[in-house]
């Protein structure tokens, strides 16, 4: 899943995420991907996070007969 960084400087395609007290982090980098007031806050993050996945990282939509598939990226949101 494509996940944009809660300062918007950073953009990265990951499958590996988890709370690491305050932080949401991923595996694949070594940067926070987003920092919260609480590990409460943060693990409400991940929630949302996994239902985006849920509903499914690609969608298309049809317009003039033409076929567009696009993918989600998840903004980190702010605190």
């Amino acid at each position: 899943m494509w996940i944009r960084s809660q300062d918007k400087k950073r953009l990265i395609n990951t499958s590996n995420l988890y709370v690491f007290g305050t932080c949401l982090k991923s595996s694949d980098v070594d940067f926070a991907l987003g920092n919260y007031k609480s590990e409460e806050r943060a693990l409400e993050v991940l929630d949302i996070i996994q239902s985006r996945i849920i509903k499914g990282a690609t969608f298309d939509y049809i317009n003039n007969s033409k076929r567009t598939t696009k993918e989600f990226v998840f903004q980190m949101p702010e605190e």
